[in-house]
């Protein structure tokens, strides 16, 4: 089921695309400093949302890494608590720093 709803996604999203197009054919011209381009408006607009798309991934990517790293130390916490409860040792608990 979940792979007709992405299949179906993808089509909209492709039908969207194709109907933008050929709405939006007109050239449009982008002076930057090393010269001039001319792009259809649709191949802009398609250019900008994958633009976009790329810079929310690398931004969210420290947050995922950050979390990664936090769990990665959690679960190291739990197996040493763990280790310690199986040898029958007493758990230290950790004061509040207020």
């Amino acid at each position: 089921m979940v792979r007709v709803l992405k299949v179906f996604f993808l089509l909209v999203v492709v039908l969207v695309g194709l109907e933008l197009h050929v709405k939006n054919h007109q050239l449009v011209v982008i002076d930057y400093y090393l010269g001039t381009v001319q792009l259809p408006v649709s191949l802009l607009i398609a250019c900008m949302l994958l633009l976009g798309a790329v810079l929310g991934v690398l931004v969210n990517l420290s947050v995922v890494v950050r979390l990664r790293r936090k769990i990665g130390e959690l679960k190291r916490s739990l197996k040493s608590v763990d280790q310690q409860l199986t040898r029958g040792q007493s758990i230290t608990t950790l004061k509040d720093a207020s």
